[in-house]
């Protein structure tokens, strides 16, 4: 992972800009039930969030932090 380029350029980087119209990803917040519990801090029985990538109609990856969640689509798409 590179720490000097912002979230933005990262996910660019990912999907080039190209002659297609339409769209390459969806990235949501979402707020549910044990969504996400992977820091040491957290209780297992409780609200979280999590940020997902949809790609098409298909979540492609999951993760409480956004930096998480881009360095996943590095790694599956990359």
């Amino acid at each position: 992972m590179v720490k000097d380029k912002t979230l933005d350029q990262r996910i660019k980087k990912l999907f080039p800009v190209g002659m297609r119209d339409e769209i390459d990803i969806v990235i949501r917040l979402c707020c549910g039930f044990e969504l996400q519990n992977t820091r040491p801090y957290h209780n297992y029985e409780t609200w979280s969030h999590e940020w997902q990538a949809i790609i098409g109609d298909k979540s492609v990856a999951a993760a409480e932090t956004l930096d998480d969640l881009v360095e996943k689509l590095e790694k599956r798409l990359g």
